[in-house]
């Protein structure tokens, strides 16, 4: 079969795949706490005021916390006269299809044969992770598009560095991945060391180029980190402080638990899921030495060629080395800097990075394993059992989000009686609320969070029940004080019980003499009693 088949369908495979993911949201794209910030901004942008934040009453902070990339192409899908949400749906429907059909062509570009690109982009396709946040109003789809953009042309930047427009791609692609989201410095991180160590050439000509490389994909995030300061006065708004955080243990778990699920469902015990990652990453470092030391490449005649290295391009070295940087930016960052824990979505650019990489490691030692049938037969078993699992999985996934929707959106929120009533108020009222985005995001309405008691920095310390801020108790007179010369009032979402940095509807009662407006089945709407 030739090129241009192989890529039709791998292109069949990708429109597959944004009809799957269009035909999955019919509640609308998927809306979560981050989603009211990049919305916020993309609509603030529209109306000619810059990049803003949530409106906290009337006043709207500058945002600072991410980086403005996806917000700006989903202002683009408004120039078109859409609504915001159906262009952030469409948007990320659409980057679901690009990245299904970026997998496959680059796989096939590295083994020019049909199936292992199909076998990644089918794995793409059918991914709960994948399906779930190219189905959320976030910024990782963007950022997986860029991100791999730039290292597929740095790989072939390395193949032949005397092309230097293939090095400036890879820049451009790199820039606007960081420009996208800040853990975008270790797509940056690889760039630079990946020209450091595969880069042909004298040492001070490496370190020139990868000096050269990591500056100029720097820059607009650089130009970012400014705006921020001196609008703001905080380079990223994201409150990290110096110190140390003892969340490496608890980070280091989440390591196993979430590649782990990504084997193997969430139904199967976690013990049984972090024996079964283990056992796999054995036997395969056994399997490769073994085929590596056994098994030279077979010509086309049959005949036996010497052994070359087991990769012969450096594609998968830049894989792994981005798996690599991105881990590790974000153990550094939580353990001295007090970031976000880890999970699907911090680990989104590293899943995908493993699936290249083991659909590379595999097509490998199947060209290795001309005298291994184990090996071959084992490697088709493998492939079966992942391709049937994964497609089993997003059909249950599929149904889970056409049942009840992703986070905001869906029945239990767009049904809820307590928006409703919120709806209803007059113009202008005063809020205060536990959930300013999700009312934000379903009724347009501006309102102010209720204050934080507890520290979110020591969220995951032994001790974070104690560590109450020292301004919690000025914050809740300023509170009541608002509340009581502004008639305004007080909504409590009861479905909104993530926040344990809050104060319950009974904490805030002992401290705000509250008396209940209405009261429904999934919250409360208060008012200060004289």
């Amino acid at each position: 079969m030739n090129h241009r088949h192989t890529l039709l369908l791998v292109g069949c495979m990708a429109f597959a795949g944004v009809l799957f993911l269009w035909f999955s949201t019919p509640w609308g794209i998927g809306l979560f706490p981050d989603s009211a910030s990049y919305l916020s901004a993309a609509q603030s942008l529209l109306e000619g005021q810059g990049m803003r934040e949530i409106p906290r009453g009337d006043y709207a902070p500058p945002l600072t916390r991410y980086g403005p990339l996806f917000s700006i192409l989903m202002a683009m899908t408004g120039l078109f006269r859409m609504d915001l949400l159906t262009g952030a749906r469409l948007l990320n429907t659409l980057l679901f299809g690009a990245n299904i059909f970026l997998a496959g062509f680059v796989v096939f570009r590295y083994t020019k044969s049909l199936w292992p690109a199909l076998f990644s982009s089918f794995l793409l396709l059918t991914s709960f992770v994948t399906l779930k946040l190219h189905a959320m109003a976030i910024s990782e789809p963007t950022f997986l598009f860029f991100g791999f953009l730039g290292l597929f042309w740095l790989a072939v930047y390395l193949e032949d560095c005397s092309k230097k427009l293939f090095l400036m791609t890879a820049i451009g692609f790199t820039a606007l991945a960081f420009l996208t989201k800040y853990s975008g410095i270790s797509i940056v991180m690889t760039v630079v060391l990946s020209l450091l160590w595969f880069h042909r050439g004298t040492f001070l000509r490496r370190m020139a180029h990868a000096f050269l490389a990591g500056c100029l994909a720097c820059l607009p995030m650089a130009a970012w980190v400014f705006r921020n300061q001196m609008v703001l006065g905080s380079t990223t708004g994201t409150g990290l402080m110096p110190g140390f955080y003892p969340y490496l243990g608890m980070n280091l778990r989440e390591l196993l638990a979430y590649p782990s699920v990504w084997l193997l469902p969430y139904g199967v015990p976690k013990v049984i899921r972090a024996l079964f990652l283990l056992m796999a990453v054995m036997l395969l470092v056994v399997v490769s030495f073994s085929v590596y030391r056994r098994g030279p490449d077979k010509s086309p005649k049959g005949r036996s060629r010497p052994p070359r290295r087991f990769y012969p391009k450096n594609l998968p070295a830049v894989l792994f080395l981005v798996t690599i940087c991105h881990i590790g930016v974000y153990l550094v960052t939580t353990t001295f800097l007090g970031g976000q824990r880890i999970d699907d979505r911090a680990l989104f650019p590293v899943y995908v990075a493993l699936i290249l990489f083991m659909t590379l490691t595999g097509y490998r030692l199947w060209q290795r394993a001309v005298s291994s049938n184990w090996v071959r037969r084992g490697l088709v078993v493998l492939s079966c059992f992942f391709a049937a699992s994964y497609f089993l999985r997003a059909l249950h996934w599929s149904h889970e989000a056409r049942t009840e929707g992703l986070g905001y959106a869906g029945p239990l929120w767009k049904n809820s009686e307590v928006v409703q009533s919120v709806r209803a108020l007059p113009a202008g009222t005063l809020i205060y609320t536990n959930g300013m985005d999700a009312l934000y995001l379903l009724t347009g309405r501006p309102s102010s969070p209720i204050p934080t008691q507890r520290d979110k920095l020591k969220a995951y310390a032994k001790d974070s029940s104690k560590q109450y801020l020292a301004t919690y108790p000025s914050e809740i007179i300023k509170m009541r004080e608002n509340l009581l010369k502004e008639d305004g009032v007080l909504v409590y979402l009861d479905h909104i019980d993530w926040r344990w940095y809050h104060p319950s509807k009974e904490e805030l009662a002992q401290k705000v003499p509250l008396k209940v407006v209405s009261n429904f089945s999934d919250g409360t709407l208060f008012k200060v009693r004289d």
